[in-house]
């Protein structure tokens, strides 16, 4: 290769390729910049809590192409990957390749990639612009099974859940507007995808935002619960025409049982309150048995929280009413300070 020079300037003109080709230094250049100039980034999260099957992928892998048959394309390919929880992954050449994934697949899916890589060519000249689709969709329910192995707290691991985005999609482009017509394709297909919102999910996250005036709550029952007992069993407690020592031990009685019952109260709602914060509500990718064999462990999870929390509040009332009758406050169980 020989730089061309014209008389006069230092600087080169060109070059003559070994094979006596002329190249002007503008086409070299475009030629440079076309190989190495940077494609610019565009990505979006979702963090919805959504149920992928096989049948939503391939109604995702169907909406991407249709939106490329828009284009003038010159080419397409698109590759798909499937990560298991026990880290072996599964790479497809083609969608149709991935139509033959082996359902009977023990471990639980953790991830699916799919990328597609196409070529655009302007209507109208031969310039072609290069373009890159990555998304990734993410199993939550897996990804929670692999940090309850983790010795962290358990609300770190529930906010490590609920941050973490199930549908992924990154774009390199070189024309805006064609790669927000993919984005926007892909709003779309979450939005459109059925989300993992039961009747029993739906009264726990209704539960969760809320879940900071349990405390209150179950206090200020315990105080209604006390004074509507002693408004109804004052004449069983102590006589009408009782002395001041007998009334100020009734007192101290009712007092201390109260500050008691109070705190227990709130103890078992910060326990409720515990529960249902730390209680994630998981998207999940069910493509094979081992995501069905995980998400039926689930729901038989969910049934366990709402045990757990009848349980607590039953022991929370058990300790009161022990403690009331420790105080003496019940009459019919323990001798009163009549006569």
């Amino acid at each position: 290769m020989e730089l061309i020079r014209t008389e006069g300037e230092s600087q080169s003109t060109g070059i003559v390729t070994k094979r006596g080709h002329r190249v002007t230094a503008e086409a070299v250049q475009d030629i440079f910049l076309q190989f190495t100039a940077p494609k610019t980034s565009l990505g979006k999260s979702y963090n919805k809590n959504l149920e992928i099957n096989y049948e939503e992928i391939q109604h995702l892998n169907s909406m991407i192409l249709q939106l490329l048959q828009r284009e003038h394309l010159l080419g397409v390919n698109c590759s798909v990957v499937v990560i298991h929880m026990d880290k072996t992954r599964i790479v497809f050449d083609s969608f149709k390749q991935f139509n033959e994934y082996a359902t009977g697949t023990s471990s639980p899916t953790h991830k699916v990639v799919l990328v597609y890589k196409y070529a655009i060519e302007y209507s109208g000249n031969k310039e072609i612009q290069n373009y890159e689709v990555t998304i990734e969709l993410l199993n939550k329910l897996s990804a929670y099974e692999e940090l309850k192995s983790d010795q962290l707290p358990s609300a770190m691991k529930a906010l490590l859940i609920r941050v973490m985005p199930v549908v992924e999609i990154h774009i390199k482009y070189e024309d805006y507007l064609k790669a927000k017509v993919i984005l926007d394709g892909v709003d779309d297909w979450v939005n459109g995808c059925p989300h993992n919102s039961n009747g029993i999910n739906t009264f726990i996250r209704f539960l969760q935002n809320n879940s900071s005036t349990l405390p209150s709550i179950f206090a200020t029952f315990s105080v209604l619960f006390i004074v509507n007992y002693l408004s109804n069993n004052i004449n069983n407690l102590i006589e009408l025409n009782a002395n001041i020592r007998d009334i100020f031990v009734l007192a101290v009685q009712c007092l201390g049982i109260s500050f008691i019952i109070v705190k227990i109260a709130k103890g078992v709602g910060d326990i409720v309150e515990n529960f249902l914060d730390f209680y994630p509500f998981l998207s999940f990718i069910n493509i094979n048995k081992g995501d069905s064999n995980l998400i039926n462990n689930r729901k038989k999870n969910i049934s366990a929280v709402i045990i757990k929390i009848i349980v607590t509040i039953l022991l929370g009332a058990l300790g009161s009413y022990v403690m009331a009758v420790v105080c003496g406050l019940f009459p019919s169980l323990l001798p009163s300070i009549k006569g």
